[in-house]
């Protein structure tokens, strides 16, 4: 869905009813208190126990490349021992 409504609006959803996401929530896994959409990122806060104020944010950018059109970077905050549980989202 984000892929159909950057070709045809130029622009990521920004938010989750404009994506067509209308229940959010039910997308949450465990550890996940809250997940936000926004225009070009996902957001996932995560719940005390993976942190203090713990969250994963995947940030999209629109590719010219058809094979691979939207390419996503992850970055994280206040996770401990991060580059041991998800060493894609650790600082380079």
């Amino acid at each position: 869905m984000p892929l159909s409504l950057h070709a045809q609006h130029g622009k990521f959803p920004e938010n989750a009813e404009i994506a067509g996401l209308k229940n959010l929530a039910s997308y949450r896994v465990n550890g996940a208190k809250r997940l936000t959409l926004g225009e070009g990122y996902v957001r996932a806060d995560l719940e005390a126990s993976l942190g203090t104020n713990a969250s994963i944010t995947l940030i999209a950018t629109a590719n010219r490349d058809p094979m691979w059109p939207i390419q996503y970077r992850c970055t994280a905050k206040n996770i401990p021992d991060l580059e041991r549980v998800l060493p894609e989202c650790a600082p380079k």
